[in-house]
């Protein structure tokens, strides 16, 4: 089974939420809970909303995230890609961090970054892939 590990914050209602039902379904015990205010794990993992999913080290989703995507990293299931601008909007849009940057600044263009999208799309960004 693959290391997987949540990065959440206490505060967070999506991340009580996922916790709650991760424990509902007795999986807590397969994955690893971080606190975002941890120093180390929120500018290792470039983690700019809670819950943030890592696997193996590597960033795989960001909020909003459902306990069948869970699921499926830990059953090292293929996740299908989401809609890349659905997935942007509500990746934005559950980020208290991206949101307010995105607002401040009347742009998107600031929080697309290659970490932003791959988390929201759950599909690593390919720059070369780009027109």
């Amino acid at each position: 089974m693959r290391r997987v590990e949540v990065l959440i914050h206490p505060t967070c209602t999506s991340s009580y939420n996922l916790v709650k039902e991760l424990s509902e379904r007795g999986l807590l015990s397969k994955l690893v809970l971080r606190a975002a205010e941890e120093p180390i794990y929120t500018p290792k993992y470039r983690a700019f909303s809670v819950p943030w999913v890592i696997a193996e080290n590597t960033s795989v989703m960001a909020d909003p995230v459902s306990i069948s995507d869970v699921e499926a990293i830990l059953e090292e299931k293929k996740i299908e890609p989401i809609d890349p601008y659905t997935a942007l909007k509500n990746t934005t849009l559950h980020s208290g961090y991206l949101s307010s940057v995105a607002a401040l600044l009347v742009s998107l263009k600031p929080v697309l970054t290659r970490d932003v999208i791959s988390v929201a799309t759950r599909s690593p960004f390919d720059r070369s892939q780009c027109r």
